[in-house]
């Protein structure tokens, strides 16, 4: 499958102080639309949504990042690298303890690898790790090839696990207990009720780390329209997502408002077994969408176009050289069209050798706005279209059967080299 890039989302970040006065609070509610992302626990949390972020509450990785995503130290203090990129050193924090209050080790990050290569997390590849060695405070790594994500995607993304709890383990996914979510992060987790949607995390007196400036995270399943009344009353410091509809009543309560890029942006999906099998009709198609008119009557200016290949503005692999362009050029797109096979009837209606051609364009209830609109403008440009807007899982099953032309999805990547190997060449995509 080929993707088309439409737009970024905005996710919102609401305060009603800015994190400076709030940073002065005990507590820090954050109101969260579903709040249920699963345990905080590497192979019990949620693969979707927050669910991966709140685990790193509790459990830290060898490196951490700081605000413009450069590596810096976390269970590690010092990292370096062979000239050939294969050979990773790393010297431990001999401050950082459990939350059981046992030492880590370099046993422990030996452990880890290993563990999950046996038992692998979607969102950390080990594939191109070798061997793993501990020696005193210090453990090294060895690549089988070298990989240019290897710092983000692994050493900054890889939970560690404590051996002494997950040693005899055999199914992770099955160990639900408190004992799996002993890690090494600035917080535990002291109070959980699923059925209400409310979290609380403590913050963790042995963090070897900076303090935090909370003693309490409490995270409270709320709608966004209450929530908003919630943080303009005081009662609530932050959104994990601000919908696009309140950004305006959120304005005239005087909350701050911050604004990002949540790198799931709305993509355009090609069933190459039909019509955009041709390179010519895809890219037909895409001279043929106004990405900003999409954006500004779709969302009502809620959303802006994204980049038009997988790399986005905020991620170290991105180069504003190496951009795609495809502006809207109704006479480049009827012109690639026909190359691909198409004509027009009397009436203007795009065909093939067995008539009228009818685009199926499938998408959830996510989406569906904007689905809409493209298919208003797949209309105009000539094409009779079948829009369908599916459940989850029926979506799900439309697309893995290939029963669409098109399809609209909200997918990401940050857009690490082997990442996108992994992605385009391997079976998970």
């Amino acid at each position: 499958m080929n993707y088309l890039r439409l737009f970024g989302w905005i996710a919102a970040l609401a305060s009603t102080c800015g994190m400076s006065a709030a940073q002065e609070l005990s507590r820090l509610v954050v109101a969260d639309e579903r709040a249920d992302w699963g345990q905080p626990a590497p192979y019990l949390h949620a693969m979707n949504g927050p669910g991966y972020v709140w685990m790193t509450f509790l459990f830290d990785a060898l490196l951490g990042q700081d605000e413009r995503g450069a590596p810096v130290p976390a269970l590690a203090t010092e990292w370096t690298v062979s000239e050939d990129g294969l050979v990773y050193d790393l010297s431990l924090n001999t401050q950082a303890r459990w939350h059981d209050g046992e030492d880590v080790t370099a046993e422990d990050v030996v452990f880890t690898f290993n563990y999950v290569q046996d038992h692998p997390h979607p969102f950390v590849p080990l594939n191109m790790v070798s061997e793993v060695t501990a020696d005193g405070e210090r453990a090294r790594v060895t690549l089988s090839r070298p990989d240019p994500g290897f710092v983000s995607t692994v050493l900054m993304s890889l939970p560690i696990l404590p051996e002494h709890v997950y040693a005899d383990v055999a199914e992770p996914r099955d160990f639900v207990g408190p004992e799996a979510r002993t890690g090494t992060g600035p917080f535990t987790l002291a109070n959980a009720d699923r059925a209400q949607g409310r979290y609380t995390l403590q913050a963790f007196e042995g963090y070897y780390g900076n303090p935090s400036a909370f003693e309490e995270l409490l995270f409270v399943r709320m709608a966004p329209d209450t929530a908003l009344r919630a943080m303009a009353d005081g009662e609530v410091d932050l959104f994990t997502y601000l919908p696009w509809r309140l950004v305006d009543q959120a304005r005239d309560l005087d909350i701050d408002l911050e604004t990002a890029p949540s790198n799931h942006p709305v993509r355009v999906v090609f069933n190459h077994e039909g019509l955009f099998g041709a390179l010519p009709a895809r890219r037909a198609l895409a001279h043929s969408i106004d990405r900003a008119a999409l954006a500004r009557i779709a969302y009502a200016g809620g959303a802006t176009p994204a980049r038009l290949g997988y790399f986005q503005d905020g991620t170290v692999w991105f180069s504003e050289d190496a951009q795609m362009a495809y502006a809207v050029d109704p006479a480049r797109a009827e012109a690639l069209f026909e190359t691909a096979g198409l004509s027009r009837d009397a009436s203007g209606q795009w065909g093939d050798a067995n008539g009228p051609v009818e685009l199926r364009l499938i998408t959830d209830g996510r989406t569906q706005r904007a689905a809409i609109v493209v298919s208003e403008a797949l209309e105009s440009a000539g094409f009779t279209v079948d829009l369908r807007v599916l459940e989850r899982g029926a979506m799900q099953e439309a697309a893995a059967s290939r029963d669409f032309d098109l399809a609209l999805m909200t997918t990401s990547t940050i857009g690490d080299p082997g990442g996108l190997i992994r992605r385009g060449l391997g079976g998970n995509w």
